[in-house]
């Protein structure tokens, strides 16, 4: 009896200092860590889960961590499903998820939970480390729209190499009518406004060459009152015979 008691003694010594190691360890890990039991009762909180999210201690304690950081009741039901299926042994390794700060903000964290069975047949605990992965995330995100950003440009000079060789027909054609001797006045009218509509045209497409890089777009002063005049003898054909549109 003796022998079984200094035993069990033994046990117990070895299992507190074993508890020490942790607690001493704990806070030098950089990712947060909450470990609890599957009731919601938590038995260690470090510093750097409680930076990572804002929520303190007593916070956790008060209102429960799955409260606190997951407010929408459908995603609190996908994590208690996660929860009851981490109690019949599924891990949960490396699942990205966004948590609520205290300052109303969002944090996006790489989770990685296992179960810990207690070695008296007690209530087992989960053991959650949080990664913060917001930066990386964010970056993946910018670097996700830069491609884009990249195959839009090549599309867009692509594009509008094409669109100048269509344009430059158009206005090759339509000057030699504009110039032709045998042309009435109307139909050399009807030519400059299909000459003026092709270089607007032109415009376009060095911007569109400027976007995607392949020239350099300049600056320079427009007079205002001959783009108005430009635009509203483009304009004027698409409008009614009952409507009038006049400067």
């Amino acid at each position: 009896t003796v022998g079984c008691a200094l035993e069990r003694a033994l046990r117990y010594d070895a299992a507190r200092w074993r508890e020490q190691w942790l607690d001493a360890l704990l806070p030098q890990v950089s990712d947060g860590v909450i470990i609890a039991d599957a009731d919601g009762a938590f038995y260690t909180y470090t510093p750097a889960l409680q930076q990572l999210v804002g929520w303190t201690q007593e916070d956790v304690r008060r209102a429960g961590w799955t409260s606190l950081v997951y407010p929408d009741p459908s995603t609190q039901a996908e994590i208690h499903r996660a929860i009851a299926a981490l109690t019949l042994g599924e891990k949960s390794d490396g699942i990205v998820r966004t948590l609520a700060t205290s300052d109303g903000g969002q944090v996006h964290v790489e989770v990685r939970s296992t179960l810990v069975p207690h070695p008296y047949g007690k209530a087992a605990a989960m053991i959650g480390a949080f990664r913060d992965v917001t930066e990386a995330r964010n970056s993946a995100r910018e670097a996700t729209r830069n491609d884009a950003l990249t195959r839009l440009g090549r599309m867009a000079g692509g594009v509008a190499h094409e669109f100048n060789n269509l344009l430059g027909a158009i206005m090759g054609h339509a000057e030699l009518i504009e110039q032709s001797p045998g042309a009435d006045d109307p139909v050399r009218q009807r030519a400059s406004r299909v000459v003026t509509a092709a270089r607007r045209g032109a415009d376009l497409s060095t911007q569109l060459l400027a976007f995607s890089g392949a020239t350099v777009a300049r600056i320079a002063p427009v007079a205002p009152a001959r783009l108005v005049e430009e635009l509203v003898e483009l304009f004027r054909p698409a409008l009614p015979a009952s409507q009038s549109l006049s400067i």
